[in-house]
């Protein structure tokens, strides 16, 4: 008799719970991106910067056009390698549909084609203005500070997007990005006014936005774990999701009813 019963209605398998009363949710409670996508994309953006917080403080006052060259070098070949690590960052994250890796990509490059192409355009664009406005360092600043504000926002933007978070997310990406560059600009301004050397404000306000920057991530990171701050992900149907977190396979035995015996 026992052994019909069990036949009949095998042992209950264990399941997780859909959701908990912490108000976490639990897409976010899921298997995460991994600690070597973290790792690599943060030293892409590191690696953007090095020339600010390595050559410029080197430099000195130094008038040697070959330190200039070194320079500029400098920053083509951070720009190069901070797209490319970047894009192999969001590649390795583990819990993405290729869908929002590709756009969580494009929106990376934009970004560095942003901050790469567009800030040394700024002193020809303005030189070209007529009038007073020629030239003009407060315009210069202005629109440097703009291109810095959409480089900020679009890389939280394009991690947020890999990170399966939701559009509010990403939307307060853009406030908190222009209070990253305005801490930065006062940073820089308090420098100017005390006459600080240009090598120690620009190395010091390039940390500055780093140290924000990575406060910005863990912001995002805890505004993750509020349920519905993220998109479900459809595991079963996603060829690029890793299966780290085991799901209940469902009982297709004739006659299965959920919360019964068996289910």
């Amino acid at each position: 008799m026992s052994s019909t019963w069990s036949a009949l209605y095998p042992p209950r398998q264990p399941q997780r719970l859909p959701a908990q009363s912490d108000g976490i949710s639990p897409e976010s409670k899921a298997v995460g991106p991994g600690l070597a996508p973290r790792i690599v994309f943060s030293a892409a953006i590191v690696i953007g910067v090095l020339p600010d917080i390595t050559i410029v403080p080197l430099s000195g006052n130094s008038q040697n056009p070959l330190v200039a060259i070194f320079y500029l070098l400098g920053l083509f070949f951070a720009a190069l390698f901070r797209s490319l690590v970047g894009v192999f960052a969001l590649i390795l994250v583990k819990n993405a549909t290729l869908t929002r890796r590709f756009v969580g990509m494009g929106i990376f490059f934009v970004a560095c084609l942003d901050i790469s192409i567009l800030t040394h355009m700024v002193t020809m664009f303005v030189d070209r203005l007529p009038g007073e406005a020629r030239g003009s360092i407060a315009i210069v600043i202005a629109i440097t500070a703009v291109i810095e504000a959409i480089y900020v926002a679009l890389v939280f933007v394009s991690w947020n997007v890999v990170r399966h978070r939701r559009w509010m997310i990403c939307l307060a990406s853009i406030p908190y990005a222009v209070a990253v560059v305005g801490v930065g600009q006062a940073a820089d301004g308090l420098f100017s006014s005390i006459d600080a050397p240009y090598e120690l404000s620009t190395t010091l306000t390039t940390l500055l936005d780093l140290v924000l920057m990575s406060l910005g991530f863990g912001l995002f990171h805890l505004l993750d774990r509020i349920r519905g701050a993220t998109v479900p992900i459809d595991r079963a149907n996603s060829a690029s999701f890793h299966h780290d977190v085991p799901v209940r396979p469902v009982n297709t035995r004739p006659g299965y009813l959920p919360g019964y015996p068996g289910a």
